[in-house]
């Protein structure tokens, strides 16, 4: 036996063609496509550290897929650009083709993609940092 963890939505395409079997979500939330299995916090007893280390991980994997812009854009650019990203991803069309698809769109202002880019970058102490990396880097 072996395991592997892979993205929810890779995870879904994977079990249907039955190359995996999904045993937890690796989250607090119970994933979407796997709602009869028990999320990692309901299946075992986490040591502190290990809730802490799959919190931050989902945070890092809640930013998505973030949309960024070099340097210097002007505002009415980087206005016109958000405004135009947020129309595309709110079209009842593509939500509907990516729900058939299984690539659910689900669009975070800019607001709320800064603030969670801060929150998994910019407020990690040097402990946390220090602890992510101690974490990360233990034998099995």
């Amino acid at each position: 036996m072996d395991a592997v963890y892979i993205p929810k939505s890779s995870a879904n395409n994977f079990s249907k063609a039955g190359q995996v079997f999904a045993l937890a979500t690796m989250a607090r939330k119970k994933s979407r496509w796997f709602p009869d299995r028990p999320t990692i916090f309901e299946a075992v007893e986490l040591s502190e550290d290990a809730q802490w280390l799959f919190d931050f991980h989902n945070s890092v994997e809640d930013l998505g897929r973030v949309m960024i812009l070099p340097p210097g854009v002007s505002k009415p650019r980087l206005t016109y650009l958000q405004a135009a990203v947020k129309e595309v991803l709110h079209n009842p069309q593509l939500i509907a083709e990516g729900e058939r698809a299984e690539r659910i769109i689900e669009y975070l202002d800019p607001e709320s993609t800064l603030k969670n880019a801060q929150k998994v970058v910019a407020q990690v102490t040097p402990e946390q940092k220090a602890r992510i990396k101690a974490l990360l880097s233990r034998e099995k």
